[in-house]
């Protein structure tokens, strides 16, 4: 920390002020969590050295910051200027990100229209299933259950292949369970279990499941 601080205090011409300006904030953030600290040396980067590269790259640090605190506004308010800046090839990836601080804020419905406007300008499939999972997910958050599994059945037909349709798959047993249908919840989740990453998730559901069943539920 010391040396990064010599060459932005020494040499704030050098090609290397900004990264040590950079590296400066990740440390603070990552190593000591002083997010205060990291906050400020993110914005110094911005302001003193608002052409290069680590300037964007702070601008998401911060972005990043604020949303795992719960500042959702200002996590917008820096996602919206990245969006700016952006090329074609991440502008994909704020849009997402966008999107997903409006679902942080319960606004679901600026979020599926934040996910509609990325799922029509995108060109990455990964992306579209990505953001119409999200867009299930909100309805099944609403508690609109029938809206949120046709939802997850989309995907499961539609990217047979990707890891979306596994969590699909997943969400849409979850939706069964809850409201019952427990056969059903039961045959999927007994399917997923081959393929999905976190075994005794399923395993513990459908140990759940077949209580309740044994209990004369569903």
């Amino acid at each position: 920390l010391k040396k990064y601080y010599a060459i932005t205090n020494d040499f704030p011409g050098s090609e290397y002020a900004p990264k040590s300006q950079y590296k400066t904030g990740i440390i603070f953030n990552n190593y000591f969590h002083d997010r205060k600290r990291a906050i400020n040396a993110f914005r110094a980067v911005f302001f003193v050295y608002p052409n290069s590269p680590e300037a964007l790259l702070a601008k998401k640090e911060l972005a990043r910051i604020y949303s795992n605190f719960g500042d959702h506004q200002k996590a917008l308010a820096e996602y919206q200027w990245l969006l700016k800046q952006s090329t074609s090839l991440d502008a994909s990836e704020y849009k997402f990100l966008i999107a997903m601080e409006y679902v942080k804020m319960n606004d679901f419905r600026q979020a599926r229209i934040e996910f509609d406007g990325l799922i029509k300008t995108t060109g990455s499939m990964d992306m579209i299933a990505e953001a119409k999972i999200e867009v299930a997910n909100t309805y099944y958050l609403e508690g609109d259950v029938k809206t949120a599994m046709e939802g997850y059945d989309e995907i499961i037909e539609k990217f047979p292949d990707h890891k979306a349709a596994i969590d699909a798959a997943f969400n849409k047993a979850r939706a069964l369970e809850e409201t019952g249908r427990l056969t059903e919840a039961q045959g999927i989740l007994k399917k997923l279990l081959p393929d999905y990453p976190y075994k005794p998730v399923i395993i513990l559901k459908l140990q759940s499941i077949e209580q309740r069943l044994k209990a004369g539920e569903g």
